[in-house]
């Protein structure tokens, strides 16, 4: 009888043993859920740090507030649902919305130390804006700066909406980065939600 135990343990063990494991991903919120400012990466265990725009599964929540405050807002600000269209980026707008590549690949990084995005366009919902392609503080009106590092004077990497690229990045604007345009006015309005669509196919899932 022991043995016959022994035989079955063995047997047991053989078969979890041939389970194949599954990719892991670190802090990934999952489809239609706010990233909150996390990173989207195989989990360290893999060997890779590539930011979200390599390894995302679903399509990210980059903000959702605007320029309510320098953080990507809250779960109650999204309007973004699951089979809704994205607009991807140039499209004509009034905000100016300017992307800083803050690792200069021309790919979106999220979180802490990732990029940042600013309005500087007067005729939109920031009203002290310079139009000159740089930051200034306190003029022009944050949408997204997780860590607080814009500093006055930066150099923007990107107009999104002219698709205008002043530092010689390799992409502009950023692949597969758009807005959910809730009234339809076929532009990027403060507020609406910013999306990375991971799989570029123009829908939010």
């Amino acid at each position: 009888m022991l043995r016959m135990k022994q035989l079955l343990l063995i047997g047991l063990f053989g078969a979890l043993a041939m389970v194949p494991s599954t990719t892991a991903f670190a802090s990934h919120p999952g489809s239609g859920t706010p990233d909150l400012g996390r990173s989207c990466e195989r989990a360290s265990s893999q060997g890779l740090s590539s930011p979200a725009h390599a390894h995302c599964a679903s399509d990210i929540v980059i903000d959702l507030d605007g320029i309510a405050t320098t953080g990507p807002g809250g779960e109650s600000d999204q309007e973004v649902f699951a089979g809704a269209i994205i607009t991807l980026w140039p499209a004509e707008g009034i905000e100016g919305v300017d992307w800083f590549d803050n690792d200069a690949d021309g790919l979106w990084t999220f979180g802490p130390g990732g990029d940042d995005i600013h309005l500087e366009d007067p005729r939109g919902a920031c009203l002290t804006a310079v139009r000159d392609s740089q930051h200034n503080t306190g003029l022009d009106c944050v949408v997204l700066d997780v860590d607080g590092s814009l500093t006055d004077g930066q150099q923007v990497d990107c107009d999104l909406e002219e698709a205008a690229n002043f530092t010689g990045i390799p992409n502009c604007p950023a692949p597969n980065v758009g807005f959910f345009d809730a009234n339809g006015n076929l532009r990027y309005d403060n507020g609406e939600d910013i999306v990375f669509d991971a799989n570029g196919n123009g829908v939010f899932d």
